[in-house]
């Protein structure tokens, strides 16, 4: 237990105590964002329609658009409830708007991606210079997700379906991976926004990096000063089974060795992280050769093949398919060598797909 008072960033402690008020940054920051990428999204699609160009291109462009525009609702939605909800060009008189129901957000963004899955291109018609634009593949697993979230079943399982059938994807053959660079955009890759590092004066969120490594940095690194938030704990690393090796993959213990092999080695100091340990998913292998941490080039991994399959295991137990659940499910944990889950007792079934989901995703969100 903490209190606010002892916090040396009060918006970002205040939060998990529900102790958040209008003036607190993060929601403030969340709450604009995102409607400043409904705005853009709108832009595009109220005015591309009517542009001279190519048909195929415009069409694709107002389908990233609307994919984007479910994104950004969904984002809020499930930050902050029924939210106004903004479809069209405002006036300035305008700008003050009700919330809508929950009903009409979700309806929105079901809408948005179900018509954008059926203009988007497959990841793999699509360049490497295209490389982070929306497909079909990730309108398809966010409509999954949007469908879950609303106990949608029947409809989450067949989007997710969609996304496994389709065959653009696969399970990154080592866990680890995922979270290097070297395999951005791999296989397992079904939405990762990109970042890169690009050398300026700017800081935070001026910079084209992201500030996730910074965000969960030890405070005590020789080479790699963070702020130290996001620490792991002990429940969390409790429910990970012996010998899983996400476990390693997702925390680092004080004394472990980092930037092995490296002329940065060291030995881990989590001294200062409230249960002695730190994340270590968005850690670059070679972060100290970043001079600005928050400015990091790793991309962030929206959407991987794994949660997909986790859907697609949740949604197939709730309607009673064991059989499909088990294979999603058993997919996930065959990459990491774990036990096959036999159970096809329905509750015993969701508790192994919730306790996958939280030791497959642990520290992505």
């Amino acid at each position: 237990a903490y209190d606010i008072v002892d916090c040396d960033w009060s918006s970002a402690c205040a939060l998990p105590i529900f102790r958040g008020t209008e003036y607190n940054s993060i929601s403030y920051y969340r709450w604009s964002e995102f409607y400043q990428g409904v705005y853009r999204a709108n832009l595009v699609i109220e005015n591309v329609p009517g542009i001279d160009m190519d048909t195929d291109l415009r069409d694709r462009l107002v389908a990233e658009a609307k994919f984007l525009r479910a994104w950004f609702y969904f984002q809020l939605v499930k930050t902050f409830g029924a939210v106004p909800l903004i479809t069209t060009l405002l006036t300035p008189d305008e700008y003050c708007q009700p919330k809508a129901t929950m009903e009409a957000c979700w309806a929105q963004i079901e809408k948005d991606l179900s018509e954008a899955a059926a203009v988007l291109p497959e990841k793999s018609a699509y360049a490497s210079s295209d490389r982070g634009r929306a497909t079909r593949g990730a309108a398809n697993a966010l409509l999954a997700k949007a469908c879950i979230f609303q106990g949608k079943w029947s409809q989450a399982l067949s989007s997710a379906a969609m996304v496994i059938d389709s065959k653009e994807y696969d399970l990154e053959p080592n866990y680890a991976d995922n979270f290097k660079l070297l395999h951005e955009n791999g296989i397992e890759s079904v939405y990762e926004i990109q970042h890169l590092y690009v050398p300026t004066s700017a800081y935070g969120d001026q910079n084209e990096g992201q500030e996730t490594s910074i965000y969960q940095g030890s405070r005590k690194s020789t080479d790699f000063t963070g702020w130290g938030f996001d620490c792991p704990a002990l429940d969390f690393v409790n429910e990970f089974e012996p010998n899983d090796p996400r476990l390693k993959a997702t925390v680092i213990f004080n004394g472990d060795i980092i930037w092995e092999n490296t002329p940065w080695q060291q030995k881990a100091d989590n001294s200062m992280s409230p249960t002695k340990m730190a994340a270590r998913k968005y850690m670059l292998e070679y972060q100290s050769t970043v001079p600005d941490i928050s400015n990091s080039p790793a991309n962030w991994r929206a959407i991987r093949f794994a949660d997909v399959l986790l859907f697609h295991a949740e949604a197939a137990s709730e309607l009673g398919d064991a059989a499909g659940a088990l294979k999603s499910l058993n997919r996930v944990r065959s990459r990491v060598s774990m036990p096959a889950v036999t159970t096809t007792d329905q509750d015993s079934l969701k508790r192994a797909i919730y306790h996958e989901r939280r030791v497959e995703l642990g520290l992505e969100g």
